[in-house]
């Protein structure tokens, strides 16, 4: 039976109440809470069975969240206070409210300049060390699972199926297409390197505003056979302002072979936040064509 949205709420924990819906996805609502305080603070993810999604499905996403709550405070990931399953039969997460939005409102020509842009990705480059060095590996990285602080700071979310690497389970995850490394494509499992892969393809779509590819897919096997064959468009083919050492550092963050890939986040971090540090502000000759003459 279907169930009111403050009903779902009141069940999850005594002294939640709803606020109002913030979001809404293929398996789930979130809501806006007071946690007992007078602040909607909280946001509960409420996850609804279906005969189209295996349970087993929700199980991973559940488990993902709750890996990473010893993570909070430590490492960039937002904060979960609670996650499993209700009486009622639907799922939730419970979680802070991160009122930032996504970096979604960065892809392209948004409010961040280019050396906003190479801190804000530094910020998610370091947040994936942590995780990798938790030995836990993401499997879902995508601009709407990057979530926002008030001071604009980058979050972990949404954490799909987590692989826990290194431990002898084979785990693969589902993913989004787009941002699949190649290895995740053809199905096998995901690890730090899969993640890198992912990170490289946020990394261009935030620089560019386009994904890295010369056209857009047909259909999802196109776009598969794309993520696993597809040579990136260079950076400097779809942007004039850059810095030394990012195109290169683009290219290893998307090569197909995940041993070519930078092996840690912190590495990445580092090259980015210096190369934002060594931006001139001016993208060069054409950069200032483009702008004497808009």
């Amino acid at each position: 039976m279907k169930r009111a949205p403050d009903e779902i709420v009141r069940s999850i924990g005594e002294g939640y109440e709803l606020c109002e819906e913030i979001g809404r996805g293929g398996i789930g609502v979130v809501y806006a809470c007071r946690g007992g305080g007078s602040d909607c603070d909280v946001a509960i993810k409420v996850m609804t069975p279906s005969p189209m999604v295996d349970s087993a499905i929700f199980d991973g996403i559940v488990d993902a969240a709750l890996a990473t709550r010893s993570l909070a405070g430590r490492v960039a990931v937002v904060p979960v206070f609670d996650a499993g399953r209700i009486d009622t039969g639907y799922y939730h997460i419970t979680m802070r409210r991160m009122v930032g939005g996504t970096m979604e409102r960065f892809i392209g020509d948004g409010d961040l300049d280019f050396r906003g842009k190479l801190l804000l990705a530094a910020g998610i480059a370091k947040a994936l060390d942590g995780i990798h060095a938790a030995g836990i590996a993401h499997g879902d990285l995508k601009p709407q699972n990057v979530l926002l602080s008030k001071e604009g700071r980058p979050f972990l979310n949404d954490f799909y199926l987590v692989p826990r690497f290194g431990t002898g389970a084979e785990i693969s995850s589902m993913g989004t297409p787009y941002y699949m490394s190649p290895e995740q494509a053809a199905g096998r499992p995901v690890n730090p390197a899969s993640d890198m892969y992912s990170f490289g393809v946020l990394l261009y779509e935030l620089l560019t505003g386009e994904m890295p590819y010369a056209r857009k897919p047909k259909n999802l096997s196109d776009m598969m056979r794309m993520v696993e064959n597809g040579e990136a468009v260079p950076l400097g083919a779809r942007r004039s302002e850059s810095v030394p050492g990012l195109e290169k550092l683009l290219s290893r963050l998307l090569s197909k072979v995940p041993d070519e890939r930078p092996p840690r986040g912190l590495e990445v971090a580092d090259a980015l936040a210096g190369m934002a540090k060594s931006w001139n502000g001016n993208g060069g000759m054409l950069g200032f064509l483009k702008r004497l003459f808009r």
